[in-house]
């Protein structure tokens, strides 16, 4: 026999014992890899070839996707609101219990917004994700309210009753619900007592999100819509939904051959609640042309889509499309009308507006718009 075996022997009372020692084989563990034949090497080899990549392609994802969105492109200085802002986390309920809040650093009151995120900008990565375009219409005047839901859509139906990855709409809606409540107790100064006292209840709220999130953002202008009489009622019941900003969004109308978006089909059930569609020219991770169907579906008297040109999907999601999101907010929850500012960015001919030649205003070496729709403004006198 190849292998040399050592005969040792040790006294133990009046015992003997004796220990066969293999001087080429060291102790047997539980990790395959210590054991360095050449099976357990193919072993140890395997497990790398396969267990690496995932992780290295989970990483790169996060790092690549969602780092640029902090600050893509240059945004000029006009363009940040008037206010300071403070943020904070927050206990809502719903699939991951809380929410971030960002709002003014000011005595006053502000509408609520909800904002819901993209596939993999959830949980722990939302406010790494999204701070950036938060704190930014946050700083026009708004409580915004950013819940960290599931952290991919699919964890809806795998991780909560909500059922299903289109369902992610119903944690945006909750967040509004929750916010339409006062402080339980005003001496309180825990932060759910702090951000929902900055919150101003006579005015009517608003929902807007990114790729996935703008879907969910279509599903709860949806429910708006409908009403008390439409089926997903119950979920936005008790807040006041006047108004909606998709960017970037997955579409929301039905199957369509080719594409793998699910079956998400609210975007024709839009039929009141003001809708705007923004995205970009080089979002290639949409389906081509959806971003104009969700538009082209709903019939809202108020609707707008805008697409910019020469940005990616994610990178359009940055604080650039901050400014005219909050200035359909301020027209629909705060009753901004013509010649007021934040009106003018949206229907107005100013080199600040949306649908002008503003390539030279913003700074950019394209204008915003490769692409921008909107109908007439028309004056709605009841939101909710």
């Amino acid at each position: 026999m190849a292998d040399s075996l050592e005969l040792a022997s040790r006294e133990s009372g009046d015992s003997v014992r004796l220990i066969l020692v293999d001087n080429d084989e060291e102790p047997t563990t539980s990790c395959c890899c210590n054991r360095w034949s050449r099976g357990r090497k193919c072993c140890c080899f395997l497990l790398l070839v396969f267990f690496l990549p995932v992780v290295a392609f989970g990483l790169a994802f996060i790092f690549i996707a969602y780092l640029p969105i902090e600050n893509p492109i240059p945004v000029p200085e006009w363009a940040h609101g008037p206010y300071k802002t403070t943020e904070m986390l927050v206990h809502v309920g719903g699939m991951y219990k809380d929410a971030w809040a960002f709002y003014p650093d000011h005595n006053g009151t502000f509408p609520a917004l909800a904002f819901s995120h993209g596939d993999g900008g959830g949980g722990f990565l939302l406010h790494w994700a999204f701070s950036g375009i938060l704190r930014m219409v946050a700083s026009h005047g708004f409580v915004v309210l950013a819940h960290k839901s599931c952290f991919w859509p699919w964890d809806c139906g795998t991780l909560s009753h909500d059922g299903g990855p289109n369902f992610q709409w119903r944690d945006q809606a909750r967040t509004l619900v929750w916010a339409a409540s006062p402080p339980s107790d005003s001496g309180n100064d825990s932060p759910e007592s702090r951000v929902l006292s900055r919150i101003n209840r006579e005015l009517p709220m608003g929902v807007f999100g990114q790729s996935t999130g703008g879907r969910t953002s279509i599903q709860a202008a949806a429910a708006a819509s409908e009403g008390p009489s439409g089926l997903d009622y119950t979920y936005i019941n008790g807040s006041c939904i006047a108004a909606a900003v998709a960017l970037h969004p997955d579409p929301c109308i039905g199957p369509h051959k080719d594409w793998r978006h699910g079956t998400c089909d609210r975007a024709s059930a839009i039929t009141k609640t003001p809708l705007a569609v923004f995205t970009s020219e080089l979002d290639t991770t949409e389906p081509a042309g959806s971003a104009k169907m969700n538009y082209d579906a709903a019939s809202s008297t108020n609707k707008i889509f805008a697409s910019m040109a020469g940005v990616s999907h994610i990178k359009g999601t940055g604080p650039i499309w901050a400014l005219y999101t909050a200035a359909w907010f301020h027209i629909y929850l705060n009753g901004e009308s013509q010649g007021d500012y934040y009106f003018d960015l949206i229907y107005g001919n100013s080199t600040r507006s949306i649908c002008s030649e503003n390539k030279n205003e913003m700074q950019m070496d394209e204008p915003i718009e490769d692409m921008c729709y909107f109908e007439d403004f028309v004056k709605l006198d009841n939101y909710c």
